[in-house]
C-alpha cells in the first residue's frame, strides 16, 4: 500500500519543495553543477508511486495567500493556474468533505482546516513520524 502524505501549506510553499514533490524534472536547480541538457525528465515522486499526496482547498488558499504576501511579482491568476495543474497532476489529491468537522476542532495555531483534512482521510493512511 502506497503511503498517503498530507501536504500542508508549509510544504507547498516554498516552491522548490513543491517542485521536488510534484515536478522532479525541475531538479537539480539551474545553479547546480550539472549539464541540464543531459537530464531526462522523470516522473514526479507521486507519479512514481512513492506516495499519494493529499491537500484541501483550504491548504491551497493558505499557501497562495503566503505567496501573494511575499511575492508582489506574482498574481492570483498565476497561482490559480498552478493550483489547477496540481489538482490535475495528482488525481485524487484534493480532499473534500472535511468542512463539517471544522467547527468541532480547537487548536491554538489556526491549523484547524489541516487537522480537519487529515481526520477525514481513511484511518492508517497517513505516514510520517507522528503516524508510524
Amino acid at each position: 500500500m502506497t503511503s498517503v502524505a498530507l501536504l500542508d501549506a508549509c510544504v507547498l510553499y516554498p516552491a522548490p519543495i513543491r517542485d521536488l514533490l510534484m515536478q522532479p524534472e525541475h531538479f537539480p536547480p539551474k545553479w547546480a553543477p550539472v549539464r541540464r541538457q543531459k537530464m531526462r525528465p522523470s516522473k514526479s515522486l507521486s507519479r512514481q508511486g512513492l506516495y499519494q499526496p493529499r491537500w484541501s482547498a483550504d491548504i491551497h488558499d493558505e499557501w497562495m495567500r503566503a505567496v501573494l504576501r511575499d511575492r508582489s511579482d506574482l498574481t492570483a491568476t498565476q497561482l490559480s493556474r498552478t493550483r489547477a495543474l496540481m489538482d490535475q497532476h495528482a488525481t485524487g489529491a484534493l480532499v473534500e468533505g472535511y468542512q463539517n468537522i471544522v467547527s468541532t476542532l480547537i487548536l491554538p495555531d489556526g491549523a484547524i482546516p489541516t487537522l480537519a483534512t487529515a481526520t477525514s482521510l481513511p484511518p492508517r493512511s497517513l505516514t510520517g513520524p507522528h503516524y508510524s
